[in-house]
């Protein structure tokens, strides 16, 4: 049977409705249909790369909005635990560190030094208040740096670092230490591991840890604190006395260089309950466990030096 020849006008018609419409699509720029190119969600400001992420997405997956130059400052910090336990003064010295945050007296600073890729590198330095709570100066003698991994927002886990904790106002220390070298009225924390969590807008960073550290027993020995139940300033401890030198307590320390109003760190820390010095030194001396926990939000500037 001969084939039957299709009518070649509606083809023809078909390609020419075809041919319009790449036409069209051609030159309407209005539309784009090309793959690849099309917007993801902002992770958070900067320049995009081919597949519309920031630039420093790629290597840390977010939280590129962390920059060089930004400060932030503790506003809760807490002891967690003493030797791996819940030693009895923790609750007691956690309020009365909580009260002295509120009150400008504890102060801790975080400034972004660097950010090498994987990492941020923290200029760590702590605060004294100085006119009637409102404002605040840097005690450079309590600096010291952290170097944390950094994977998109988690940060950590740091080096281990130093931490030094200075409270009360540049002429007013709540703390009293001596015969340490190199540290000036502040409590010698050691071999500090530090994690955090940044939030997305990096305006906070939340669940810090201070997941080890040690206080030498040597260092508690030395060290001797103005402990105000009744939530006195600084200014109720008085100014250290060199000249101090008083009868050792029953524990055989003193606080020699401080005033009557303060204590020995290690004698008031045995009063609340038995310390296991359960940790060591790098030198194999005893020490005791700290473990602790912080927040801190980002503030607009870092405070100026103290003029001492």
């Amino acid at each position: 049977m001969p084939r039957t020849r299709l009518d070649a006008t509606p083809a023809l018609a078909l390609l020419g409705a075809l041919a319009l419409a790449l036409c069209l699509a051609a030159c309407e720029n209005e539309v784009d249909t090309s793959e690849n190119l099309l917007p993801v969600a902002d992770a958070g400001g900067g320049g995009g790369d081919a597949a519309g992420l920031p630039e420093d997405a790629s290597q840390t997956g977010g939280c590129d909005c962390l920059q060089v130059g930004d400060w932030f400052r503790f506003d809760t910090l807490g002891v967690e635990s003493l030797d791996g336990k819940p030693h009895p003064i923790i609750q007691t010295l956690n309020g009365l560190w909580a009260t002295d945050i509120a009150g400008n007296e504890l102060n801790f600073y975080f400034m972004i030094k660097e950010l090498p890729p994987g990492e941020v590198v923290f200029r760590v330095v702590n605060g004294a208040r100085v006119v009637d709570g409102e404002e605040v100066c840097l005690k450079l003698s309590t600096e010291v740096e952290f170097r944390m991994a950094r994977d998109g927002c988690e940060l950590g886990p740091s080096e281990p670092g130093s931490i030094n904790v200075y409270a009360g106002t540049p002429a007013h220390p709540k703390n009293c230490t001596f015969d340490i070298p190199d540290i000036e009225h502040a409590i010698p924390v050691r071999g500090a591991v530090l994690t955090s969590t940044l939030n997305a807008d990096c305006s906070r960073t939340d669940n810090g840890l201070v997941v080890d550290a040690i206080i030498a027993r040597a260092a508690l020995e030395q060290t001797c604190t103005c402990l105000l139940l009744t939530g006195g300033s600084a200014e109720d401890c008085g100014v250290p006395d060199a000249s101090y030198d008083p009868e050792p307590d029953v524990s055989g320390n003193v606080c020699k260089g401080c005033n009557p109003n303060f204590q020995n760190l290690m004698t008031l820390l045995q009063a609340f309950g038995k310390l296991d010095y359960a940790c060591k030194t790098p030198d194999g001396a005893d020490a005791v466990c700290l473990e602790a926990f912080f927040s801190a939000e980002r503030i607009a500037e870092g405070p100026p030096d103290c003029v001492e």
